[in-house]
């Protein structure tokens, strides 16, 4: 499996059959690893039977999966929590601009608020760069229609990423870091 993985990713394959049967060759790999490796840990694997095998297999792929559940859950969690922050204080200000409303100053207090309790750099980047187009927006420096533009374009950009952790090769060690 290990020689096909190879092959397949050394190769610069236009087909999507092969792109997908290098993301299933990953994330089988990532199974069979992992589930021998912490059966060796718990000390596993002690009868020679293969329903025994079978069985013990099993039992520490079902670790592995709760043990990564819980960590990418928890981490994504956060990351879904920074990015519904952003897009409502995107939407918000759309909102108002749409309409020509005044914007309270309670609205980026908050997103100051949480810009501070970001702990992701990419997110904090993000917040900051939203605040400096509010802020030149409102001193004049720059144009409504340039600001609804990006807010509107960073709206997309945090729609989809939010999207993406939604998918279940986001349960895999190895496609996060490949893809």
């Amino acid at each position: 499996m290990i020689v096909l993985l190879v092959f397949v990713s050394a190769k610069k394959y236009k087909s999507n059959f092969v792109y997908i049967l290098k993301h299933y060759l990953l994330f089988f790999m990532e199974i069979i690893i992992s589930s021998i490796l912490i059966n060796l840990l718990i000390g596993g694997f002690k009868d020679n039977t293969a329903l025994s095998f079978f069985k013990d297999f099993v039992f520490s792929y079902s670790i592995y999966q709760l043990v990564l559940l819980t960590i990418f859950k928890l981490k994504d969690s956060t990351t879904t929590d920074t990015l519904s922050a952003m897009k409502k204080y995107i939407d918000t200000h759309l909102l108002h601009i749409e309409f020509e409303r005044p914007m309270s100053p309670e609205i980026s207090l908050n997103a100051n608020k949480a810009y501070q309790g970001c702990r992701n750099k990419k997110h904090r980047l993000r917040w900051i760069n939203l605040l400096k187009l509010e802020r030149m927006y409102y001193r004049g420096l720059l144009r409504g229609d340039d600001f609804k533009f990006t807010l509107k374009k960073a709206a997309i950009e945090i729609e989809h990423e939010s999207k993406i952790n939604n998918f279940f090769w986001m349960n895999s060690i190895l496609l996060r870091v490949t893809k």
